[in-house]
């Protein structure tokens, strides 16, 4: 069976990696989830304003310039006068949403598809600084002391072995 890759070429190519096209990949996986962020009601814990709201019975009542407004806690209902952050659209203070642990959800879905890039393109760059630094110690001058074998020690090594290993002579 042939091989489509021919000697000495790459599956992706002359000089890309496959570690980058993975890295790649998981970025734009990174940016859509964060479009669906940007395009889901949630968004307004990242564009919106923070203000301070008092929770009453499950209605959270808010002040934005003045104005008075309500939105609905879906949460259990913490009792009378719990102060709440309330996260409101800046051009509809009537838009709100009170703020949940969904904030930090939304978060890390979208922040850990570019940590997994990250990592994905410095584990290869990792691996290969720690490549040149051994090569670096068996690249070494051949009058280096604790380097490696002397010059042609291994000719002698080899002869030595070879003359053992004659058979004895018969008398």
């Amino acid at each position: 069976m042939q091989s489509r890759r021919g000697p000495g070429r790459r599956l992706f190519g002359d000089g890309v990696r496959p570690s980058a096209v993975v890295a790649a990949l998981l970025v734009i996986v990174g940016v859509l989830f964060l479009v669906l962020l940007l395009l889901s009601p949630s968004r307004l814990y990242w564009t919106g304003r923070a203000v301070q709201g008092t929770d009453t019975g499950g209605i959270v009542y808010y002040k934005v310039d003045g104005q008075s407004y309500s939105v609905d806690d879906t949460g259990a209902a913490t009792g009378r006068g719990t102060p709440r952050t309330v996260y409101v659209d800046r051009s509809d203070p009537s838009n709100a949403l009170v703020q949940r642990p969904t904030r930090w959800i939304d978060a890390a879905s979208v922040l850990v598809w570019f940590a997994a890039a990250a990592a994905v393109a410095a584990i290869p760059a990792l691996r290969r600084l720690r490549v040149g630094r051994r090569s670096a110690v068996t690249d070494a001058s051949p009058d280096a002391f604790g380097r490696g074998f002397a010059p042609g020690s291994m000719a002698r090594y080899r002869e030595m072995s070879e003359r053992s290993q004659a058979p004895p002579r018969q008398q």
